[in-house]
């Protein structure tokens, strides 16, 4: 089963869980491939586990020193506009973080939040017949030549990106100065009213 398969299965409502992960695992794009995106060797060695999502978009590394959220909205049509579907749910994500205290966030790319030029949030997602699945990162203290380490240089890349390796394209929280309560955090999210097919409307 693909990763965020069987939530959509399961929940047929509203649906929001964030969590920071206790182990390693990398999660490939519905697209991608192990050979395209990965160092097998090394994810071999550390014991390292690589799953498959059903969303598009890129490889990501899942790990402690991150936030990671799966969001389900219930939808009356299938509202295929994915860069509809991505303002929606970037400008929720923003807004959660500007109540925290941090006001210079941008998208870039398709749907990379950043700062100061540097990605410091990955999202994706999944257009079903009755629902979107939203999947989201939040780097906090992670230690990001991780990336170097297990994820090979993608074949396709957002122009900001101009040719940094992982490392000196990602960025933290903490390489932000920005202090970390994760509990403060995490609550801002899971009290935060969802985004829903409504709101795509009221979309400028």
């Amino acid at each position: 089963m693909l990763y965020g398969e069987e939530i959509l299965q399961k929940e047929s409502g509203f649906y929001f869980n964030i969590y920071e992960p206790q182990d390693y695992n990398i999660i490939l794009g519905r697209s991608r491939t192990l050979s395209e995106d990965v160092f097998e060797e090394k994810c071999m060695e550390d014991n390292v586990k690589v799953w498959k999502r059903i969303s598009g978009g890129g490889t990501v590394l899942l790990a402690p020193g991150m936030f990671v959220w799966d969001m389900i909205i219930p939808t009356k049509s299938q509202i295929l506009n994915q860069n509809k579907w991505f303002k929606l749910f970037s400008q929720w994500v923003i807004s959660i973080l500007e109540l925290y205290g941090i006001k210079k966030i941008e998208v870039k790319g398709v749907s990379d939040l950043t700062i100061d030029n540097r990605k410091i949030s990955g999202t994706s997602l999944f257009i079903g017949k009755n629902k979107v699945l939203y999947h989201g990162t939040l780097l906090l203290d992670i230690d990001t030549k991780l990336f170097d380490k297990y994820l090979k240089y993608p074949d396709v890349t957002p122009e900001y990106r101009k040719g940094r390796v992982h490392s000196e394209f990602v960025t933290t929280l903490s390489e932000q100065n920005i202090t970390i309560d994760r509990e403060k955090i995490k609550n801002l999210f899971l009290s935060f009213q969802l985004p829903s097919e409504n709101d795509l409307a009221e979309l400028k």
